[in-house]
């Protein structure tokens, strides 16, 4: 088991990096581009993930995988903020900020149900 610990830390790694990276890049190109082409990233390395047959692929994968989710988190709340009205746009920006939570809690769930049902691998074609 504690040989996933760096597989968790470099998917959160990879967040981070992608959120530095592709935050800026958007405000340069736009953000509906970054949006789409980090959501691809995402869900192609996350389809991928489910054929790994090492930790260390699992590794490189799970963190490429976050550069693409790192990238559309601050991408999505910009674009709340921008699109939100002035009078509701903290109460938009707060819905979508949650709603990041909300998923990974609500995945939890859903992981606990179907890895014992059709094993991890399932989880990331499904994510993917």
């Amino acid at each position: 088991m504690s040989s996933f610990a760096p597989v968790f830390s470099l998917g959160l790694i990879g967040m981070m990096l992608g959120g530095m990276i592709f935050g800026p890049v958007s405000d340069r190109i736009g953000r509906r581009g970054v949006i789409i082409g980090c959501t691809i990233r995402f869900g192609v390395l996350t389809l991928a993930t489910s054929q790994a047959q090492s930790v260390e692929t699992l590794m490189a994968l799970r963190f490429l995988t976050g550069l693409g989710l790192g990238g559309i988190t601050p991408n999505l709340i910009a674009l709340a903020a921008e699109y939100a009205p002035a009078r509701l746009r903290t109460t938009v920006v707060t819905i979508v900020v949650c709603a990041f939570s909300v998923g990974g809690f609500a995945g939890g769930f859903i992981a606990a149900w179907l890895i014992p049902a059709l094993g991890w691998r399932a989880l990331f074609v499904i994510g993917g």
